[in-house]
């Protein structure tokens, strides 16, 4: 799940220079509103999660920028208004994942064994966020070598599809990961706060 985080970061300007005919600039402006609104995210994502629960709100937060990937950078092809959207939405969910590692973990885990799993979580996703961004390149790279550079390309995102569908699918994996951690680990009722 972790490491398809990193993705837009990474791809999101190359997307834009390869399969659109905006200028660098808008690429800028999408990075920079994925973090503007991670910000919110970040905020209003600690908010709810008062209100909801660490757990679920992280679990909501993942799925959320997963799908996010798959619905709205996926087809948005050269759309401004869709990448703008993308931008504005997958920013606000990884907000509030990024804020609520921390609680979630002393929720799962208890309070008292934060700081040696949040090492653990840490360690764990370290080898993710690396291969992360290095598969997701594999991907554009294998795509255009199987196109050879032509225009006949399955998805709007071109080249970039497969890169886009992989970090998608597995943020929506791990969000269905923590559902199943949910339940198994703290509490089968389904409005209980966690």
């Amino acid at each position: 799940m972790i490491q398809s985080f990193v993705v837009p970061f990474f791809y999101l300007p190359s997307y834009v220079a390869s399969v659109t005919p905006h200028p660098p600039s808008f690429a800028a402006l999408l990075l920079m509103l994925i973090n503007v609104m991670s910000l919110a995210g970040r905020i209003v994502g600690g908010w709810l999660a008062d209100r909801l629960g660490a757990v679920n709100m992280y679990t909501l937060s993942v799925l959320l920028a997963g799908l996010s990937i798959l619905v709205l950078w996926l087809p948005a092809g050269a759309s401004q208004p869709l990448l703008i959207l993308f931008a504005l939405t997958f920013g606000t969910f990884a907000g509030g994942y990024i804020a609520l590692t921390p609680p979630m973990v002393g929720q799962l885990f208890g309070v008292a064994s934060i700081p040696s799993m949040m090492g653990t979580v840490s360690l764990a996703t370290a080898v993710g966020n690396l291969a992360g961004a290095p598969l997701a390149g594999a991907l554009v790279s294998a795509a255009l070598k199987v196109s050879g550079g032509g225009d006949k390309w399955i998805t709007p995102a071109h080249e970039f599809g497969g890169a886009i569908a992989f970090a998608g699918g597995m943020m929506v994996a791990g969000a269905l990961f923590m559902v199943y951690m949910r339940f198994a680990v703290l509490d089968r009722r389904f409005f209980v706060r966690y």
